[in-house]
């Protein structure tokens, strides 16, 4: 039987001269990651399944990320997956480590691996990049890490670019307003708007909410800063 030598959907080579740009790409960020203090950790690529559901850490939400993970199991019939962030695995180390000393200041570079439809720009095998300041709850910490990104942008020659803040608290507040009462549910809508388009997640959001809301909750999102001062 003749077999078809072909990669799996949604996993790539990298041959020369991509691997080549790719390990530059990293050992730059890995360079500034160094210079702002920061410092190296690495986790399994499997975990215990239940280890990844929402309901196992206290501090990692239910989302797409979480339902779209690999799972596996090993000889003994044990439940696994293949990791599909960094975030909950910080969360686990924490709970194993509790004398970590504050603030952590921690970088990882790695692959993650997700169960999802094939989509331009997106494979299911992709390497994530985080840095997180953990204990440091001023304004300082989140000023450095912009510095941070902007630095590593910059010495990559991507000068036309432009830095998103996520205020998770400014958008609870605006939800709020609107009288929404499952803020949680609106706030994972509203995170897919780059990734299905705003049409389908105003539909989504119908299951929440009534039309009216939703038209008075988009008409706050295109404020400017200025009117939440």
């Amino acid at each position: 039987m003749k077999i078809e030598i072909t990669n799996v959907k949604g996993f790539s080579d990298y041959l020369p001269p991509k691997s080549q740009i790719r390990d530059k790409i990293r050992k730059i960020a890995e360079k500034y990651f160094k210079l702002y203090g920061f410092v190296p950790v690495e986790t399994p690529i499997i975990e215990f399944d239940e280890l990844m559901r929402s309901n196992s850490l206290a501090n990692e939400e239910e989302d797409e990320a979480i339902s779209d993970r690999f799972k596996l199991k090993d000889r003994a019939g044990r439940k696994l997956g293949l990791r599909y962030e960094f975030t909950f695995q910080l969360a686990k180390i924490f709970k194993q480590n509790p004398n970590i000393k504050l603030p952590f200041r921690r970088y990882q570079i790695g692959e993650v691996f997700r169960d999802e439809p094939i989509r331009t720009g997106r494979t299911r095998q992709f390497t994530q990049c985080d840095a997180d300041i953990i204990g440091d709850n001023s304004i300082n910490a989140d000023a450095e890490l912009l510095a941070l990104i902007s630095d590593i942008l910059k010495e990559l020659k991507i000068n036309d670019y432009e830095i998103e803040i996520n205020n998770r608290k400014l958008l609870n507040s605006i939800i709020e307003s609107v009288q929404i009462s499952n803020p949680k549910a609106v706030m994972r809508e509203l995170d897919k708007i780059n990734k299905i388009g705003e049409d389908a997640v105003k539909t989504n959001l119908r299951k929440y909410t009534t039309p009216n809301q939703i038209v008075t909750l988009f008409k706050l999102l295109e404020k400017s800063l200025e009117f939440f001062k």
